[in-house]
């Protein structure tokens, strides 16, 4: 699953710190999407989901992957998982840390499963209707006063008859709430240094909770200095140039409308 292959590279490739951010990146997001109406009574109680959060942080890393297979074929609904148990064992998790009852490393080996069910989970979500309409949010990363580039770009697709809608100078809840606000589903991140890579990768996560159907491409010049990006961002690809980002993004277009077809 390549959900696995981004985590092993973040903890081969980012320090501790950086990973413990994106760890607890994972696990904020997910915990405020808990809904508490959505399992039926009884269905998922607290003894199953101290289960489950004992699995995420024990030495079987296939353990809680096999719990949330064995709740699929026992009927639950993906909404039910995705924010019963994995929204549900964030939260838990979070009240773990805050107790010391776990572990730095027990914390980021659960949030990079955590993650890795989620990400697993999308191919089961409904499929969201072909959209052939060639639209896009454009956004540089929070603290990223080199936007110049990400301008052009927006400039550049808009000649080529998209819909861009260009962020620039927000903070990192004030891009996720524009994102929400929209229906974009192609989502275009620049950032001009290396230091701004584990931003980028939060970013990432933030997205990947929000809009689970999200094509996610990075740019700028961070993708000439760092060849792993797109594995230690989780993004869907990677632009070194405008002219790629649209040969890219239009190809991406002209495949959804092939069912159409």
């Amino acid at each position: 699953m390549r959900a696995h292959s981004v985590h092993e590279t973040q903890l081969q490739k980012l320090s501790d710190e950086a990973v413990g951010v994106l760890a607890q990146e994972v696990l904020s997001h997910l915990s405020t999407q808990l809904s508490t109406d959505v399992l039926p009574e009884g269905q998922l109680d607290k003894s199953a989901l101290e289960a489950f959060c004992d699995a995420l942080t024990g030495d079987d890393g296939a353990a809680a992957a096999d719990i949330i297979m064995q709740a699929r074929s026992d009927g639950l609904s993906l909404e039910s998982i995705y924010l019963g148990y994995l929204a549900g064992a964030a939260r838990m998790l979070g009240d773990r840390w805050e107790d010391d009852r776990v572990t730095f490393m027990q914390m980021t080996v659960a949030s990079g499963r955590i993650y890795a069910i989620m990400r697993g989970l999308r191919r089961f979500l409904a499929p969201i209707l072909p959209d052939t309409r060639r639209h896009a949010l454009f956004a540089s990363i929070p603290g990223d006063e080199h936007t110049l580039g990400v301008t052009m770009a927006a400039d550049l697709f808009r000649q080529k008859g998209w819909d861009i809608q260009l962020e620039t100078h927000r903070s990192l809840d004030q891009l996720i709430q524009a994102l929400k606000q929209s229906d974009h589903n192609i989502i275009g991140i620049s950032a001009s240094r290396p230091e701004m890579l584990v931003d980028m990768a939060r970013l990432v996560v933030a997205l990947r909770v929000c809009k689970p159907h999200g094509f996610i491409l990075v740019s700028g010049h961070i993708t000439e200095m760092e060849p792993d990006i797109v594995d230690l961002v989780d993004a869907d690809a990677f632009a070194g140039s405008v002219p790629s980002a649209i040969s890219q993004l239009e190809q991406l277009v002209a495949d959804q409308e092939q069912p159409a077809r």
